[in-house]
């Protein structure tokens, strides 16, 4: 069975998730983005789509970058002082992630699901 994204049907593109194991490094992919294991299929469905590969690459760094803050902010955030609201306010103000939101909103550059 076949997933579309936008115009783009991804075919065998299956993506497994596991907790990382006891030897895993801390962070593996924060110095090279690009080793992640998922970056292939990524960046395939990405360009199908039609972004440019500058923006592929952005991105992903992006969204690597916003998964690293994403768990400082998660342990900031778990404060017990802080109310409801504040917690929400903290988990929504990934700077990296709002950075990746307007580079994704970039156009392709055909093909995509904005032209």
């Amino acid at each position: 069975m076949a997933r579309v994204i936008g115009r783009t049907r991804a075919r065998g593109a299956v993506v497994q998730r596991k907790f990382p194991g006891p030897n895993a490094a801390d962070r593996p992919h924060t110095d090279d983005p690009t080793a992640h294991p998922e970056w292939s299929v990524y960046r395939a469905l990405m360009t199908d789509a039609g972004f440019s590969e500058n923006v592929v690459e952005n991105l992903w760094s992006l969204l690597i970058g916003g998964l690293r803050e994403q768990e400082t902010i998660n342990s900031a955030s778990a404060d017990p002082s802080l109310t409801r609201t504040e917690r929400r306010l903290r988990r929504e103000g990934n700077e990296w992630y709002q950075q990746a939101g307007s580079t994704a909103r970039t156009p392709p550059t055909s093909g995509g699901p904005a032209s």
